[in-house]
């Protein structure tokens, strides 16, 4: 048996969403709150990097070491409120490794459900209702400029 089949298996525990009920998050002005366990066993050196998935796509967090102080605690990250997507929900996980080294080990996704503060709502619904006036706009001048083009065409070939 050689050493590498002898090795402990790490288990990586999930990131926790803080104030989550039932994978039910309501946001507020400061963002998601995440939790990286203790259980994840992070040492002074490790780099952590939280990444999320909404419907725009992946995000991620700088690259973040490790403090002495740190070590071995719960780790928390906020993700500020203008960083998320309006997504209805997250996937969030997170990887790190200790630096010089390329041994990356990834957490489980935890999905969240997001319920958007008020304001941020309003806001959304504000700017749909812009680009919905725009484009309502848009196409309006477009039918305006064929309507009076096809007058434009029939007064032509009235003079003909």
């Amino acid at each position: 048996m050689d050493s590498k089949s002898t090795k402990q298996q790490i288990i990586i525990p999930p990131a926790i969403i803080k104030d989550a009920i039932n994978n039910k998050v309501s946001l507020n002005e400061s963002g998601l709150i995440v939790v990286i366990p203790a259980e994840a066993s992070l040492k002074h050196y490790d780099l952590l990097t939280l990444y999320w998935k909404g419907k725009e796509g992946i995000n991620k967090s700088y690259p973040k070491a490790i403090t002495q102080q740190r070590e071995g605690k719960n780790f928390t990250y906020q993700i500020p409120l203008k960083r998320l997507d309006n997504s209805p929900s997250l996937d969030i996980w997170y990887s790190f490794y200790q630096a010089g080294t390329t041994d990356i080990k990834t957490s489980p996704v935890t999905t969240v459900n997001i319920i958007l503060p008020e304001n941020r709502l309003k806001s959304i619904n504000t700017r749909n209702l812009a680009i919905m006036m725009q484009s309502v706009t848009v196409l309006t001048t477009e039918k305006s400029m064929r309507l009076f083009m096809l007058k434009y065409i029939l007064l032509l070939g009235s003079d003909a």
